[in-house]
C-alpha cells in the first residue's frame, strides 16, 4: 500500500479549531509521524514530518499527530478591560477603547448610538506572552460634542461566536458663560404733598 508523506517543517501550525477538521481527517487516514513504522506498517496510509505546533501554547511543541481533534479549539472573545460609564465636557478628546482576548483573530468593530458601524481608529492585536490568546486593543476616538453622546458597542468575532461590550458616554454642554454687566441702581421716591 502506497503511503502519503506530508512534510509540514517550518511551518508555524496553529493548532485551534480551524485545523479540527484536517486532523479528524488524519485520524481517518491512519497516519503516523514515526518514519518507521510508515515504513513496517501496512495500515499507516500517511506519514507527517514536521508537524508542531506553535500556537496556542498548550500545545506548542506538540505533534498534530499527538493531538485530537477535541484538542483543538476556539474561545468566544471576552472583554478584559472597558469603561462602562463615562461623562465629559463637551469639546474635549475622548478614546473609546475595549480590550478583547480569544482564539483564533477577533475582528472588532464599533457600533455608535446612532446605529452606523465604525471600523476602529485604532485596533492593534497581539499574541498575549504566553502565545495562547490574541489580545485586541481597539479605540475610537472623537471630540466630544453633545450630538455624540449616547451608547456605544464593542462588537468582537472570531469563529467561536462573538460578543459586545457597551459604553454609554455623557457629553456634559458647555456652560452658558454669562457677561458680569454693571448695574445702576435707581431709587424712585414719592413725594407726597400736605
Amino acid at each position: 500500500m502506497d503511503v502519503l508523506y506530508i512534510y509540514g517543517d517550518s511551518n508555524p501550525w496553529t493548532c485551534d479549531c480551524r485545523l479540527s477538521d484536517f486532523r479528524e481527517w488524519i485520524d481517518e487516514s491512519n497516519a503516523t509521524n514515526d518514519l518507521q513504522q510508515a515504513r513496517e506498517d501496512f495500515s499507516v496510509t500517511m506519514y507527517l514530518s514536521g508537524m508542531t505546533c506553535q500556537y496556542p501554547e498548550i500545545h506548542t511543541g506538540t505533534n498534530v499527530v499527538d493531538l485530537t481533534a477535541d484538542d483543538m479549539t476556539c474561545t468566544v472573545p471576552t472583554f478584559t478591560e472597558l469603561i462602562q460609564w463615562l461623562s465629559i465636557d463637551e469639546g474635549e478628546q475622548i478614546n473609546l477603547a475595549c480590550e478583547v482576548t480569544g482564539i483564533p483573530r477577533i475582528n472588532v468593530y464599533w457600533i455608535l448610538p446612532n446605529g452606523t458601524i465604525s471600523q476602529p481608529g485604532d485596533s492593534i492585536a497581539t499574541l498575549n506572552a504566553d502565545n495562547s490568546t490574541e489580545t485586541v486593543y481597539s479605540s475610537l476616538t472623537k471630540t466630544s460634542k453633545v450630538e455624540i453622546q449616547g451608547t456605544y458597542a464593542c462588537v468582537a468575532t472570531n469563529r467561536a461566536g462573538s460578543n459586545a461590550a457597551f459604553i454609554h458616554l455623557e457629553v456634559r454642554p458647555q456652560s452658558t458663560v454669562y457677561q458680569q454687566t454693571s448695574m445702576t441702581t435707581v431709587e424712585w421716591k414719592t413725594h407726597q404733598s400736605l
